[in-house]
């Protein structure tokens, strides 16, 4: 699944033509505006498509100011859970993610089962298959998040692509 932040007809960035003929031949290209140009505003309606079609974020590395943060603040606002993956103080390029940790119903993820274990209690993970699992963990006194469901998805046909348009 990619969701996109500008139109179906011009790939962007243009060298990921292959990657972009790739995914709506095997996979769903998702878009908000079905023939527009880029420009950086469209990033951020992605994000709220991107936090709307989630379970769950996983932020790996965002600096304080970041479409990764936008993404996670619109998750948190509709209830879906957010991780973060922690890193070293001193790097800027993560100094958004460290801070979301401090934030209260934040996450650490540190391996996929991390989330695995979160959202399913069924998944399958790796390791110990006699290791018990807990279905739900959150950080000291975060409280879980109360998750609305993910809004009703309308598949329309007659798109060359095969996409599929959230509404």
């Amino acid at each position: 699944v990619a969701v996109l932040a500008t139109g179906f007809r011009r790939t962007y960035p243009p060298e990921h033509d292959a990657l972009f003929a790739r995914i709506a031949a095997e996979g769903v290209l998702v878009c908000e505006h079905a023939h527009v140009a880029p420009h950086p505003g469209r990033f951020l309606e992605r994000n709220r498509l991107v936090a709307a079609m989630s379970d769950a974020v996983v932020v790996v590395q965002a600096p304080l100011r970041s479409g990764a943060l936008s993404t996670a603040t619109l998750a948190r606002r509709l209830g879906r859970l957010v991780f973060a993956v922690p890193s070293v103080p001193w790097d800027a390029r993560s100094a958004g993610s460290t801070a979301l940790l401090t934030q209260p119903g934040t996450l650490a993820c540190t391996h996929a089962s991390d989330v695995l274990r979160v959202l399913d209690a069924t998944i399958p993970l790796p390791g110990n298959p006699s290791r018990p699992r807990r279905t739900r963990h959150t950080r000291g006194d975060s409280p879980e998040p109360q998750r609305r469901p993910r809004p009703d998805v309308r598949v329309e046909t007659g798109i060359k692509t095969g996409t599929v348009r959230v509404t």
